[in-house]
């Protein structure tokens, strides 16, 4: 019966962050360019790196990016590269600066996260678009900024209220102090 519910427990999480994704690209990225800078997929990666082990957390990384990448008009392992790239190095943080897990340490990652995201994400487009005519590059664009700013002020409230959620229903995130190693 054990082996059941693992693979229950297992379908269930994939077809919820394949649902982020479809809903990322389907709905929201269609929104007026304030709403449209929420992130669901980089918010529950983040999320699940709160409350999944890494293991799970690095399978829905790269289940985000796959379903991003069927879905967007980029080229094929853009989004699975990036958040792959994203996971190592929130895990990599997580593990060694910020070693408590709360809201503040949370926030943190969450400001860095959308940098990191969107710095790569449009890195990665400006070297594949370079050769093509009236080619910008994109920190010299104020939507980038706007965008930037927006998705860090969305994954910010976001956090919030997934952090105290969470820390309502598990003993496991620390609210407020930091742990002696």
């Amino acid at each position: 019966m054990s082996h059941l519910k693992y693979y229950f427990e297992w379908f269930f999480y994939s077809l919820f962050f394949s649902g982020i994704a479809i809903v990322q690209v389907a709905f929201i990225s269609a929104l007026p360019p304030v709403y449209s800078a929420i992130n669901l997929p980089l918010t529950g990666l983040l999320f699940s790196l709160l409350i999944f082990s890494k293991e799970k957390t690095l399978v829905f990384a790269i289940l985000l990016g796959f379903w991003l990448d069927i879905l967007s008009f980029n080229f094929f392992g853009l989004n699975i590269l990036i958040f792959l790239i994203i996971f190592f190095v929130i895990d990599f943080l997580l593990n060694n600066w910020l070693t408590n897990r709360s809201l503040y340490s949370f926030l943190v990652l969450s400001a860095l996260c959308v940098i990191l995201y969107n710095i790569l994400l449009y890195l990665f487009l400006a070297i594949w678009h370079s050769g093509q005519t009236g080619f910008s590059f994109f920190l010299f664009q104020p939507d980038f900024w706007m965008q930037l700013g927006w998705q860090m002020i969305w994954a910010g409230g976001f956090m919030l209220l997934f952090f105290n959620v969470a820390n309502f229903l598990s003993r496991r995130l620390k609210p407020f102090f930091l742990e002696n190693k």
